[in-house]
């Protein structure tokens, strides 16, 4: 304890209450306001204390016990004393002057309380320049905009609770870089609140683009009204009002373009339509577009007056003058340069009609120009593989080409639900000039196949009805029907799969898609009846189908079956014409299947054990010799088109026929044959069978055999040709030798099936080779047949025709059931515009020279209501 001088004393008695001599740690009240209620309540006369005895504070309990002694005094007064109201509860504590030992200084100093956490945010907030305001068990910190207004407002409970507002609006901390606090404070950790605060902007949102809240409804965007006390604005609902950086948010600025957009269609409705009839329209909207017309001149004057006096200045600062006889030489020069641009690009070259069709387009109004149809179909192979990207390029300016509801016109020429179209059909037959054709030439194979699609129901304006459902042609609709009757189920299943029929001439080159079906991957049953019915509308319409081509899917040999049941293993007959119809299998895929059965020979899977006349025919054959060739001393490679990607197979490696056909072919084998392994003699000999097979059934070019100096690549001129009697006798004999060397072992069946190919391989190469061999020698027989192209027998051009569909328009690969019938449309009018990626599992096609096509397209006509 130590004593205290007067001075300290006095500085003592700031701290204590006047009335109970408690030490004050709230807020405190002067003791003079409180003079008349505390002589009322406690007779004590305060007028008379001395300063340097009493202390000049009341603090903030008694001054509440005297606020409800004074209530109570008014309403019961003259009642008496109540045990409730009546006694103050004020202990009033004597003061003495200052001695030596007095209690005041003598008392022990007691540490200053720490500070609450309202205190501190009270103290932090005056620091950041904040309006603080204390209330019932909390503290608001305000931080004022540009015209005084509360933009953010801080309220921070005692509890540790805290809120921030925008506005009125309570921001969501979730969505905001404020998620990172924590939700309950304290008196640690508030500061980093405060300061996070104080350093977020507001977003501004769009206050350029406000509508009404009527718009806001009819329209289904996620803009609304955000009410601002300074001005209006327009928010996203997912907004989170607050920004670590001085403009908008991502949310508002992603929206802006849609907002943008209702703004102008807003203004659009609001103003008076500049080419509207004024007949209709009323006096205001009269007196608006009067008003904006009178603007708009004045504006354009203005312009035309400011743009001709600086051409005028320019023309005085830089023109020169020139002589009679300069003029003239310039002049002859202009002339003689006036056709530059067709001596660079040849005649009837793309280049010229491109820059042709650009200065016809300068030189006509926008509804004025007719567009040549080669620049239609490339700007609709464009617009197909991406709408954005063909946009880009039109909105650029570089180029200027057609309006997307000019190419709609083109495209879109019919409907094109599930099944056969007749419409869509007789634009194939007028594309392809069919009255003209010759006999021979109508001759067709008939191609199917499926491909995935993404299941999706979509509604079609145009027909009314719900597409994506199963559509099988009309009798499979109605056996499914018929059956789902049967189950209890109403309503069909959406489609996974597309079935697709193509037509291909054998004697010409016109190849199309006639019709697709909505399967979940058709049944045989089901492909027979779309099979037949095919073939009798195309026989009907003129066509002659003389083979079906198809992989080797178990649905598609079960069809087989079906059409061939007692009558023959590679042909049935036309119910209408009753010309043999041959079936045949895709080389291509038997190809690959081929290839995959010699690689789980001894290796990958190691299902396969092929052996010929005692030897392996085996894929480590192939290793050792790629081995052999790569580590060579001599820098010339024999196998130089062989990688590790032909020798160690992906499931998308195995996909591609080029990987299968190069390790199989006739280079391979005469590597095998200079490396000199005894042990590789029937693996040299199977490769050879499989590369000569496959050059026969693979003739693409009528020059193909010159170009490559290979005999069997020439394409098929003779009823006699060599390579129908090695087809038949050789090849087959081969097989047929293969085979009944593995049913005198003694082995299991199961054993027996290892040592050679595959069951369904084996078939679908002794039905093709029979199928083509017979329709060869029958078409070479027709007048005006002078070769055949045996490569007209796979389904290469299905194929290629699924990749663009699958190229079009979108990141992913499955198009749905509506949009295949869509790009089907577009694919048909493109044409040879629209390639298939390089990428591809089969072989572009090479479009040799590039030809402009001519051809008018239509298009279709637009009915104003």
């Amino acid at each position: 304890m130590v004593a205290m001088s007067g001075s300290h004393h006095c500085s003592a008695l700031q701290g204590l209450c006047r009335l109970c001599g408690d030490v004050i740690t709230e807020r405190s009240v002067k003791k003079e306001k409180l003079a008349k209620v505390i002589n009322r309540a406690l007779s004590l006369d305060i007028s008379i204390d001395d300063d340097d005895i009493h202390p000049p504070s009341v603090c903030y309990l008694c001054d509440r016990k005297l606020g409800r002694w004074r209530t109570w005094k008014s309403r019961k007064a003259g009642t008496g004393r109540n045990k409730r109201g009546g006694d103050v509860g004020i202990q009033i504590r004597n003061f003495e002057p200052h001695v030596d030992d007095c209690c005041i200084c003598t008392a022990p100093q007691e540490q200053e309380p720490e500070p609450s956490l309202l205190q501190t945010c009270e103290r932090i907030g005056r620091e950041h320049d904040m309006v603080v305001q204390r209330r019932a068990g909390k503290v608001l910190l305000i931080t004022l905009d540009e015209h005084g207004s509360s933009a953010q407002c801080l309220s921070v409970c005692e509890s540790g609770l805290w809120t921030l507002r925008v506005y009125s609006k309570l921001v969501s901390k979730e969505h905001t870089h404020l998620k990172d606090l924590d939700i309950l404070v304290t008196v640690e950790s508030v500061m980093a609140v405060i300061e996070a605060v104080s350093k977020s902007h507001i977003c501004p949102g769009n206050p350029e683009y406000v509508v009404s809240e009527s718009s806001i409804m009819q329209r289904p965007i996620y803009i609304h009204r955000m009410p601002d006390p300074t001005k209006d604005t327009m928010r996203h609902t997912s907004c989170p009002l607050v920004t670590t950086s001085d403009g908008r948010c991502p949310t508002c600025s992603i929206y802006r373009t849609d907002l943008a957009k209702l703004y102008k269609t807003c203004e659009a409705m609001n103003s008076p339509a500049l080419k509207g009839n004024h007949r209709y329209m009323r006096k205001e909207k009269l007196s608006k577009r009067l008003k904006t017309e009178k603007t708009n001149k004045k504006t354009l004057n203005q312009k035309l007056k400011r743009l001709k006096a600086q051409v005028k200045k320019k023309f005085n600062e830089e023109a020169k003058s020139v002589t009679e006889l300069e003029s003239k030489s310039f002049a002859q020069v202009l002339q003689q340069e006036e056709n530059s641009i067709a001596k660079e690009f040849p005649d009837k070259s793309p280049q010229q009609l491109l820059w042709q069709e650009q200065l016809r387009r300068l030189n006509r109004k926008g509804t004025g120009m007719r567009w040549h149809p080669a620049i239609l179909r490339l700007c609709i192979a464009l617009h197909a593989k991406s709408a954005a990207a063909y946009n880009v390029l039109r909105d650029s300016g570089f180029l200027t080409l057609p309006h997307q509801t000019t190419l709609f016109q083109y495209t879109h020429f019919t409907d094109n639900p599930p099944g056969l179209n007749a419409q869509f059909f007789q634009r194939v037959c007028s594309d392809i000039k069919f009255s003209s054709l010759q006999q021979h030439e109508k001759n067709i194979m008939l191609s199917i196949d499926e491909i995935k699609v993404s299941e999706g129901l979509v509604f079609s304006q145009s027909t009314g009805e719900i597409v994506g459902f199963t559509s099988l042609g009309t009798l499979n609709d109605e056996l499914q029907k018929y059956a789902r009757d049967c189950e209890g189920a109403k309503e069909p299943k959406m489609a996974s799969h597309i079935l697709t029929v193509m037509i291909r001439a054998i004697c010409a080159s016109y190849r199309s898609p006639i019709a697709y079906f909505a399967t979940l991957g058709a049944t045989s049953d089901q492909l027979y009846w779309i099979v037949t019915e095919s073939i009798e509308y195309l026989t009907h319409q003129g066509f002659c189908v003389r083979g079906i081509v198809s992989d080797g899917a178990a649905p598609n040999r079960g069809l087989y079956k079906i059409l061939t049941e007692g009558i023959s293993d590679n042909f049935f007959f036309n119910s209408i014409t009753d010309d043999r119809i041959y079936l045949f299998g895709d080389v291509p895929h038997l190809i690959k299947t081929i290839r995959n059965n010699f690689e789980n020979s001894g290796f990958n899977h190691k299902t396969k054990n092929l052996k010929f006349r005692g030897l392996d025919i085996s894929w480590k054959h192939i290793l050792d010799v790629y081995e052999w060739d790569f580590s060579s001393p001599s820098s010339l490679r024999m196998l130089h088109k062989l990688t590790e990607e032909h020798l160690h197979l992906t499931p998308a490696l195995r996909m591609k026929v080029k990987l299968a056909a190069q390790v199989l072919s006739s280079t391979v084998a005469n590597a095998l044959k200079v490396q000199g392994l005894p042990e590789t003699a029937s693996t040299i000999r199977f490769i050879e069978y499989v590369d000569t097979f496959f050059d026969c059934l693979n003739v693409s070019t009528r020059f193909g055999g010159q170009r490559k100096r290979k005999d069997t690549l020439f394409p098929y001129s003779d009823q006699n040709d060599w390579r129908f009697t090695w087809l038949t006798e050789d090849l087959l004999s081969y097989l047929d030798e293969w085979e009944s060397e593995g049913l005198i072992l003694p082995i299991t069946a199961r054993d027996r099936e290892r040592l050679i190919l595959s069951k369904q391989t084996l078939q679908g190469i002794r039905m093709t080779v029979n199928s083509f061999v017979s329709l060869c020698r029958e078409l070479l027989a027709e007048e005006g047949v002078q070769f055949v192209l045996s490569d007209k027998f796979n389904q290469d051009p299905l194929e290629e025709y699924f990749v663009k569909q699958r190229s079009i328009g979108r990141s992913n690969e499955n198009p749905t059931v509506s949009q295949f019938g869509n790009n089907m449309l577009s694919i048909h009018v493109a044409g040879m515009s629209l390639r298939a990626s390089k990428r591809a599992n089969v072989t572009r096609e090479s479009g040799g020279e590039t030809s402009i096509d001519c051809t008018p397209i239509p298009r279709k006509k637009l009915f104003k209501r």
